[in-house]
């Protein structure tokens, strides 16, 4: 009884039967309660037993199975957790250099595990970061320092596996930004060893290649812009005119030389023009010349000579009207003139009897006094003949010249000029200055005398206007009043005769009074002829017709009737119809007819989907939902036939994948397929799926999934494995892609999975920035930097696309409008005859330049080459001319 009463006070002893005590197990042994024996397997692994007690090891130690103590993890190993049986070893990269280590740590950066115990330096040329296992290389642009690595600086670069970056590594023809890569110079640049930027070639030079170190000099006579990068870049057009191009260098012609557009030397300055050192060559001004060549400035001509620009100066040229002294040329004094080759102011004399002789500006001019003028010598103007009288020739000395015979009849003069008398007036003598105007019932062609003939039949002519005469009245001639037609007749415009006037004319519906013709009142008609307005009678108004006031008489339409009298028909009651014009009453209206309805009175057929069980009705009725018609003008309603649903009387197909019952009243009504089937595509001639059998996997295509009654292409990168999908299952092969709604495995090509991009799974994605691919690429390593480099200088990659690549060619652009004419050329200097040049290139239209020196004539036209315009248009002119010609004879052939 003790025994049993102290059993639950000992744990993890043994007892033999009838004993007083329990005996504790050996260490690294256990035993369960009640147990007579003790056993290592009892003592699981991660824990510690005494033979008193049990103990789960902590974190950073272990214990085998039967273990009597925790053993520490040994350098190079860790444990984590707590009743463990071993330690875990240090993965690369991480290391524990004590023992009992409840984590590994990471080696710092510039070193690597070289054991599980200890990290070691990395060598020269290499680098890592933190936790990294082993060191790197050193890659290309960038230097690495005790196993650190960090971008070159700006203009410097280096090699793979190298600790310092140079300037020599940044080799002429590159530059390096300072972000690690190295960068070539396009063309149109340059750069030496260690550049942090490309230099664009001044202008005179150019590079037309990639990875310049020097730019080339344009060739003589050439010149370029800026950044040139083609010895095409090089262009006469830019070494202007005054200007010299040689080795690069664009200079300015010196004083007494020019040069045209290209030249790499300066040509000296010809005669008769001068070159002040601007480069350019300038003609002589008028009234100066120079007969050496190389010259900076112009001599005067001698006193009475005179030259034009650029031309030498001719003996006695001082022209008529002027003195020349000194390279001026002075115009004498209006009212005097002067003989060529003159000097002198006293040289002028009185201007010559007959002519006037002005000076306006500088600007002489002698001219003969026109007709109807006179001057005496010395006049500077010509005075006008007295009014009413006239001389007729020109350079008349005298004022006995002016007659009063020479102002002809039906002509007035005043103030030297002679004007013809307007249509409408005359003068009765010569010699008048006052036009009078035409008695009445006369007229008269301008410049004629007034006749009564010339006031014509069928006008009336007062105060000097002829006038047609108006309806309803007429004239015979030399009439200042027009005759009024007969009472109850009426005449066109502009009548000759009383025959004019006729009762057809005045009409039916008018009454005709004293040449007046007015319409009957609404609801009222006429005979033709009547004369007064008691003559309009709505009874001459028949039922069946409106009357309007100058419209005349209407037949009522269909639809419509009238009752005598009326001015304006009346339509039918609703419900009612006659479907023949001129109805006379509303009686002449019959009921609508079943499947109609009558508004207006016009009998329309019900449209489809609506009826009218009866007669006699306004409007038609739509049919109950789940009900229609088959077509128009129906007295009863149908059920609604399956694959549609019918609401209001309208009848709807149900959309695609989706089928419907008959007697449908809603688009709700219309069923889905089921998922992997659908219906044929629905158009206005398909067939209705009126069952579920309309619904079958075959409509669902290759290419599409369908669900809910919905079809929908595959995504991109997809495709389906067989018809009646519910999803599209397959995924394009790695280093292929496919557009969307592809049907098979055989719709995803390699260049689908285009360059740039790495396909897998399904899906394509881009190269990280800096890399490229080729087209069909399956995995990121298949992206490198190399592939982004070989697309050429200056293109960056990113995300799947080249950056500063060249662009596709745009458009053709729109052709351009026609330049505007260039302004006439002035007169070109005289030249010796000069070799013939070479054809120019066209240029764009602009201001006509000056004409050239290379003429042999001596002095150069204004105008331009070939044909005047004032020729051209002469030659156009006759031409229709003589059409118009032909023209008029045909048809006096024809009215022959």
């Amino acid at each position: 009884g003790q025994v049993e009463l102290l059993w639950p006070l000992v744990k993890r002893k043994i007892c033999c039967c009838a004993q007083s005590s329990c005996t504790n197990c050996a260490p690294g042994q256990w035993s369960d309660s009640t147990a007579t024996t003790c056993a290592a397997n009892k003592c699981a692994a991660g824990y510690k037993c005494t033979g008193t007690a049990k103990a789960a090891c902590v974190a950073g130690k272990s214990a085998a199975q039967g273990s009597s103590v925790c053993t520490n993890c040994a350098a190079g190993t860790y444990q984590d957790q707590a009743a463990q049986g071993s330690c875990k070893a240090c993965p690369s990269g991480k290391i524990s250099a004590n023992a009992q280590a409840v984590v590994c740590t990471d080696c710092p950066a510039g070193k690597q595990s070289s054991s599980a115990t200890a990290c070691s330096a990395c060598s020269a040329g290499q680098y890592s970061v933190a936790g990294a296992a082993t060191c790197s290389a050193c890659d290309a642009g960038y230097k690495c320092i005790a196993g650190i690595r960090s971008t070159c600086q700006a203009g410097k670069h280096s090699a793979a596996s190298v600790s310092v970056c140079t300037a020599a590594a940044c080799t002429a023809g590159d530059f390096c930004p300072g972000n690690g890569v190295k960068y070539s110079c396009i063309a149109g640049t340059y750069s030496k060893a260690g550049a942090e930027f490309c230099i664009a070639c001044t202008a005179g030079t150019y590079s037309d290649a990639a990875q310049s170190t020097d730019c080339k000099t344009c060739p003589g006579g050439k010149y370029s812009i800026a950044g040139a990068d083609s010895a095409s870049d090089c262009e006469d057009a830019l070494c202007e005119a005054g200007n010299y191009c040689v080795s690069g260098v664009k200079n300015t012609c010196p004083i007494g030389k020019y040069s045209t557009v290209g030249e790499s030397e300066c040509s000296e300055c010809t005669q008769h023009h001068y070159c002040s050192g601007t480069g350019h060559q300038q003609a002589c001004s008028e009234g100066q010349e120079q007969s050496l060549l190389g010259q900076s400035s112009c001599t005067n001509c001698p006193d009475g000579d005179w030259s034009s620009s650029g031309a030498a100066c001719g003996t006695g040229n001082c022209a008529t009207g002027y003195y020349c002294k000194a390279g001026v040329k002075t115009a004498c004094l209006s009212g005097k003139t002067s003989s060529a080759g003159k000097s002198l102011i006293g040289d002028c004399v009185d201007c010559a009897a007959g002519n006037e002789c002005i000076t306006i500006s500088n600007v002489h001019s002698v001219a003969a006094c026109t007709a109807g003028k006179y001057s005496l010598a010395g006049s500077s103007a010509c005075t006008a003949c007295p009014d009413g009288k006239y001389v007729s020739g020109s350079g008349s000395t005298t004022a006995s010249a002016c007659t009063t015979a020479a102002c002809t009849q039906n002509y007035i003069c005043i103030g030297g000029t002679r004007t013809v008398c307007p249509a409408g007036k005359e003068t009765v003598t010569a010699g008048s200055t006052v036009c009078t105007t035409c008695p009445n019932g006369k007229y008269s062609s301008s410049g004629n005398s007034c006749l009564g003939a010339t006031c014509s039949t069928g006008s009336y002519c007062i105060g000097g206007v002829k006038h047609k005469c108006p309806a309803g009245k007429y004239s015979a001639g030399s009439v200042s009043v027009c005759t009024d037609c007969d009472d109850g007749k009426w005449s066109p415009v502009e009548s000759t005769a009383s025959a004019a006037c006729t009762t057809a004319n005045c009409g039916a519906g008018y009454f005709c009074y004293r040449g007046y013709r007015s319409a009957c009142a609404n609801g009222k008609y006429s005979a033709a002829g009547a004369i007064y307005g008691h003559q309009c009678l709505s009874s001459l108004c028949p039922a069946g017709y409106y009357c309007l006031a100058g419209a005349g008489k209407t037949q009522c339409q269909a639809g419509k009737y009238s009752l005598i009298g009326s001015s304006v028909c009346t339509f039918c009651p609703s419900g009612t119809f006659v479907a023949s014009p001129g109805s006379t009453s509303s009686g002449n209206c019959g009921s609508c007819d079943a499947g109609s309805y009558c508004i207006r009175g016009i009998k329309t057929p019900c449209p489809t989907g609506h009826f009218t069980s009866a007669g006699g009705k306004g409007a038609c009725t739509a049919c109950a939902n789940g009900k229609t018609t088959t077509e128009t003008g129906q007295q009863t309603c149908v059920t609604c036939p399956g694959g549609y649903y019918c609401r209001n009387g309208v009848d709807t197909k149900c959309p695609t994948g989706k089928w419907s019952s008959a007697s449908s009243s809603s688009s709700a009504d219309c069923t889905a397929c089921p998922d992997g089937k659908s219906t044929v595509t629905m158009t206005p001639t398909s067939q209705a799926a009126s069952e579920i059998g309309y619904c079958t996997t075959t409509n669902c295509a290759l290419g599409f999934y369908c669900v809910g009654g919905v079809t929908a292409s595959c995504p991109e990168g997809k495709y389906t494995l067989s018809t009646g999908s519910t999803d599209c299952g397959g995924n394009c092969p790695s280093g292929k892609y496919s557009a969307k709604g592809a049907r098979s495995a055989d719709d995803c090509t390699n260049t689908s999975c285009t360059a740039g991009y790495y396909c897998a799974g399904g899906l394509k994605t881009a190269c990280a920035a800096g890399k490229w691919s080729n087209a069909g690429s399956s995995t990121a390593v298949d992206c490198t930097v190399g592939l982004c480099t070989a697309q050429g200088s200056g293109v960056w990659c990113m995300n799947g696309q080249l950056v500063g690549a060249a662009g596709t060619a745009g458009a053709a652009g729109i052709a351009g409008s026609a330049g505007t004419a260039g302004t006439a050329g002035a007169s070109g200097a005289a030249g010796a005859s000069g070799t013939a040049g070479a054809a120019g290139t066209a240029g764009s239209a602009g201001a006509a330049g000056t004409s050239g020196s290379t003429t042999t004539t001596t002095t150069t036209s204004t105008s331009a080459a070939g044909p005047s315009v004032i020729a051209i248009l002469g030659l156009v002119f006759g031409i229709i001319g003589c059409v118009l010609a032909i023209w008029a004879l045909c048809k006096g052939k024809e009215s022959k």
